[in-house]
């Protein structure tokens, strides 16, 4: 499958195939999906899925092919640095697909909350 743009994101027939992904990791782990699947974001790069399910939010994320490889860069980054990472529950690298558990709040919503820079001060080194 070729992802041509963003518009893809959003077809009922890829929207079914990433249900029937998701509903088959959380099976294989023993989570039951509670609601129906939100899609929160969608980019001509990537989509961001949320499965509300029996232990909270759950995030799925799909981008182009081009960037397939952040799928196994993330899952590697959360088994090294489980403190700075949401935890990844499934991969498909050949898709691009993550599937993880929530990381909390964002780092965008923190800053419209409290307006201030010191959160990005303390990522980015001087």
């Amino acid at each position: 499958m070729t992802y041509l743009d963003g518009l893809l994101w959003t077809q009922p027939s890829w929207l079914e195939q990433a249900s029937s992904w998701i509903d088959c990791e959380l099976h294989q782990k023993d989570i039951k999906r509670i609601d129906s699947i939100k899609q929160l974001r969608v980019r001509h790069w990537s989509t961001v899925l949320q499965i509300p399910t029996s232990i909270g939010n759950i995030y799925f994320k799909a981008v182009v092919s081009e960037l397939a490889y952040e799928a196994a860069l993330s899952q590697v980054l959360s088994h090294r640095y489980p403190q700075c990472m949401p935890q990844v529950l499934a991969i498909n690298g050949e898709l691009g697909w993550l599937l993880m558990l929530d990381g909390g709040i964002m780092l965008q919503d923190t800053l419209k909350i409290e307006d201030d820079i010191k959160h990005w001060q303390n990522l980015l080194p001087c």
